[in-house]
């Protein structure tokens, strides 16, 4: 996300104005009280929430915009810095046409907002993206509407209202939770007994019919619902959410439609399904846990090698040791599927292979071996996290992405040979590797994410021209890092990519700047007293002079268009001059 300066305001006192179109010079006094980590004048009234997608506040309105194309996408860090300081603003939230997605979060904590204006384009609501607006009582969702997260409208007059009025509430074709009333037929004690075999009885337990017309079952949206015995669900519904039935711990027959596609993660986890469940053969998407604990599920998984359903190996069966090869026509590794099976030494992974699942392979302490197949695209999330004993990775050139800390603390990982086709590295997905001395980098790569690898062993590295991304602290605390070679035409390049190498360390030491692609990263030899930057350079860093206590005044010449978050926390400016040509801070 960027910040965009808007107007200007006095901060404790004036900024003086030289003539229009001149720099703005802030003297000592107007940072009396002032961090200049957050912006160097502390206004973030526009930014950008996604690859298309705009933000703008009126202040006198309290009204926020949301412009452009495609889904707003904006990590925790990002709405922290934009969204937070401006949440007890906003009174009023318009949407504009064309945005398809609100994320996670996004509007979190906005108890001042009373009205929200929804666009017909708009598809999806992310987890928590209204949660605590208590102020807000109306709401239209749009009919195209098809897919909201938990937790959505969270702690809303207007959820409240819908509970109260409703058995069910439904947005468009989205069943988004119960009602406080019981929204199925109630059983009687007889009807229960033949149900479960189970004496016990609560006088509110029933059968739930879900209604025609919905195509989405929301997260969450029956979890918990103990009193629910069994579970019809409609032709049409497409999509059953995360935890949508989770913890349903009477539910022991549930009748599915055949036009199900997809059941998300922790769905039907925790139930009480018997043996004798039938999974749609349609079902092409199968979320972690989905079945956990249901005694259908661990029949399977007791008295079978693997626990497969429509080609997702959900979870070792049998006690796995040695070497595992998992069956042809296995199309997923489900999420901790292997999780923590210290007996295994060895798997083998045939073709028909496309994901490794979140965790899937994570705490197997004595994997010493991947035989990977081409066909794999994705490795998820933490994978083989944890796989100490892990020497060896050979990738086939199918694979695209891999995961957030998908080989994270492989301590004995020497050699990566990385995909011909890999265009995205994940969050932490290589750090912690102490062993990893050598990484060639394929041409399609991308992005290459967040402390990637951090902590690692590397003595050089060349990265593509294709490389559009360097996540902050990629290569970070590489002790033995002396050679890097960077394409001139990365654009992307974050915070403290290099810190803590003897790379950096020794051009620090030399140059009175550390700059990469007229990106200024760090402050070198120079950054005390009274400086003035060199011109040519396009953007300022994060943290680019944050913790230097001897820096008073910055002159920033014409060519600067961006300065990066916490610039200068806690550094001893005094006086700090910004061209008018800064548009983001």
């Amino acid at each position: 996300m960027k910040h965009k300066t808007g107007k200007l305001v006095s901060l404790l006192c004036a900024v003086s104005v030289a003539a229009a179109g001149a720099a703005y010079a802030m003297p000592a006094a107007a940072l009396e009280g002032f961090d200049p980590g957050l912006g160097v004048l502390g206004i973030h009234q526009t930014g950008s929430c996604g690859e298309q997608v705009t933000w703008s506040l009126d202040e006198e309105t309290g009204t926020l915009t949301i412009s452009g194309t495609g889904d707003m996408a904006m990590s925790n860090r990002e709405l922290m810095l934009g969204f937070l300081p401006i949440a007890g603003s906003v009174q009023s939230i318009v949407i504009g046409e064309g945005v398809t997605g609100i994320c996670a979060n996004a509007f979190l904590g906005f108890d001042r907002l009373t009205s929200v204006t929804l666009p017909e384009s708009l598809k999806r609501i992310g987890q928590g993206a209204f949660d605590g607006c208590r102020s807000l009582e109306e709401l239209d969702i749009p009919a195209g509407v098809e897919d909201i997260g938990a937790y959505a409208f969270l702690e809303t007059p207007w959820l409240k209202h819908q509970k109260e009025t409703q058995s069910m509430v439904i947005v468009g074709g989205v069943l988004l939770c119960c009602g406080n009333e019981c929204p199925g037929e109630r059983l009687t004690a007889e009807e229960v007994y033949a149900l479960t075999g189970n004496q016990f009885y609560f006088e509110d337990m029933y059968a739930l019919t879900i209604p025609d017309g919905v195509k989405t079952i929301a997260d969450r949206a029956f979890a918990g619902c103990y009193e629910m015995i069994t579970l019809t669900v409609p032709e049409g519904v497409e999509k059953i959410g995360a935890e949508a039935f989770y913890c349903c711990t009477y539910l022991v027959q549930a009748d599915l439609p055949d036009t199900l596609k997809e059941i998300g993660s922790l769905a039907f986890g925790g139930t009480d399904l018997r043996p004798g469940f039938e999974l749609p053969a349609g079902v092409e998407k199968i979320g972690g846990g989905a079945f956990n604990t249901a005694p259908f599920f661990l029949q399977i998984a007791e008295t079978e090698p693997f626990a497969i359903l429509n080609g997702y190996l959900l979870k070792a069966g049998t006690e796995q040791s040695g070497v595992v090869t998992i069956p042809d026509g296995v199309k997923e590794i489900g999420t901790l599927a292997f999780c923590e099976c210290t007996g295994i030494t060895s798997v083998v992974i045939p073709d028909s292979v496309k994901v490794i699942g979140e965790s899937a392979f994570a705490g197997c302490t004595n994997l010493t071996s991947v035989q990977f197949a081409d066909g794999l695209e994705h490795i998820g999330n933490y994978a083989f996290n944890g796989c100490p004993l892990l020497s060896e990775i050979d990738l086939p050139d199918t694979v695209k992405t891999i995961g957030d800390g998908a080989f994270f603390e492989c301590s004995a990982l020497q050699s990566l040979d990385l995909s011909a086709a890999l265009e995205d590295i994940g969050f932490n997905a290589f750090a912690c590797c102490p062993a990893l001395t050598e990484v060639n980098f394929p041409d399609s790569l991308k992005n290459i994410g967040e402390s990637a690898f951090a902590r690692d062993g590397l003595l050089s590295v060349v990265l593509p021209d294709g490389l559009e991304s360097l996540g902050v602290y990629a290569f970070s605390e590489n002790g033995q890092l002396v050679s890097v070679t960077i394409p001139d035409t990365l654009a992307g390049i974050g915070t403290g990519v290099f810190d803590g190498t003897p790379w950096q360390t020794a051009l620090a030491s030399t140059d009175p700047f550390v700059i990469f692609n007229d990106i200024l990263m760090r402050g070198g030899t120079a950054a005390s007293g009274e400086i003035t930057l060199p011109d040519g350079i396009r953007e300022i860093a994060d943290d680019a002079f944050r913790e230097c206590a001897d820096l008073l005044c910055v002159q920033i010449p014409d060519s600067v268009t961006k300065i990066g978050d916490f610039a200068f926390e806690h550094s001893g400016l005094t006086e700090l001059v910004i061209p008018p040509n800064v548009t983001e801070i």
